[in-house]
């Protein structure tokens, strides 16, 4: 019977130490895995961004070239008003006169 006693406190100290190393795998995994989870969220975040500043940059090249054709178009006409002054100037300074000269 003391046979039988000793081998059940045996195997319940076998059992004990099962658990405990299960447990310490157990928390060591879950390090491990908050660890992990920590990395793969700085990871996203940072693809995050750098896809965020691609974005950004693609806009800011797309504005500028909408400014540039805007800035030629604001040119041609300028250059067209002025041209068009200048063709005019000398027929408006005669209509200009004769309007005043009638009152």
């Amino acid at each position: 019977m003391e046979e039988i006693i000793k081998k059940i406190i045996d195997i319940e100290y076998q059992a004990q130490a099962v658990l405990d190393e299960a447990k310490e795998l157990k928390e060591q995994t879950d390090k491990e895995l908050q660890e992990k989870l920590k990395a793969l969220k700085l990871k996203s975040g940072m693809d995050a961004k750098l896809e965020i500043e691609r974005y950004r940059q693609q806009e800011l090249k797309e504005f500028q070239r909408f400014e540039e054709r805007e800035a030629e178009k604001t040119q041609k006409i300028l250059r067209a008003m002025e041209d068009r002054r200048r063709e005019m100037a000398d027929k408006w300074k005669e209509e200009l006169v004769e309007s005043v000269l009638k009152r």
